[in-house]
């Protein structure tokens, strides 16, 4: 083989291997041949790896925020009948239970007994639980509170939509009147966007509040609705 049939090499010693959580280099040192094709390789695999690495970093942060986010909402949910929380106090493994909000809005928990957390946030009701506790039977406990499963909550959309229906409210999920127009497939070639009504029932009074859907998606004053657990949402037809 003349030399201008060599391949092309450079001298290193030998190469050494580097690795850390999500990166391996490969590096060399002088005194080994090694060719420039060899070290090309090496290089574009060194460049897939800092790549993979910052990818794997990115998505990492995106999970840290979205579970912050989550936790957020969480907090800011207040229980209803039908929450199911998982209870525990540190070092107490025996007060450790499962719990369901009754249908008054109380649950029942180990030592203290019943306990009304309806309407509460999950930091209002932890506290109340430590007061409980301290008032005779803890010292300092450290209390721990989570939802486990959220009570299934539903409003109904009726009239001049294309799939009328039941609908659920997930977790501290939060709806406005058009989103649930929309969640019910639209309003219908004959529908009255101006007459939307809502039949709600709190503290066992009935009421009927009416609404203006086109002012409404316009951005009028015409203000907007939030539904709510049991609501009853007509849209109306138009007469022409």
């Amino acid at each position: 083989m003349s030399s201008d049939e060599m391949p092309q090499t450079s001298r290193v010693s030998r190469f050494r291997i580097t690795a850390s959580p999500f990166l391996l280099e490969l590096t060399f040192s002088k005194s080994v041949l090694c060719s420039r094709e060899v070290q090309a390789s090496v290089y574009m695999y060194n460049r897939k790896m800092r790549y993979l690495t910052a990818l794997i970093v990115i998505c990492l942060l995106g999970l840290c925020m979205v579970e912050r986010a989550i936790s957020q909402g969480a907090a800011n949910y207040r229980l209803t009948p039908n929450d199911l929380l998982d209870f525990r106090v540190f070092d107490e493994p025996d007060l450790t239970a499962e719990v369901r909000l009754a249908a008054d809005g109380t649950a029942i928990f180990p030592l203290i007994g019943s306990v009304a957390l309806r309407d509460k946030t999950i930091p209002q009701a932890t506290a109340l639980l430590r007061e409980r506790y301290m008032a005779g039977y803890l010292v300092n406990p450290q209390i721990s509170l989570i939802i486990h499963t959220y009570a299934k909550r539903s409003f109904t959309v009726l009239g001049q939509v294309q799939k009328p229906g039941s609908y659920e409210i997930v977790g501290d999920e939060v709806i406005s009147l058009l989103q649930a127009v929309g969640m019910a497939g639209g309003y219908t070639r004959i529908a009255d966007p101006g007459k939307i009504t809502v039949r709600r029932t709190e503290g066992g009074r009935e009421q009927i509040m009416r609404f203006n859907g086109r002012r409404i998606a316009k951005g009028d004053s015409a203000p907007d609705c939030v539904v709510k657990p049991g609501d009853v949402i007509t849209v109306g037809e138009s007469i022409f």
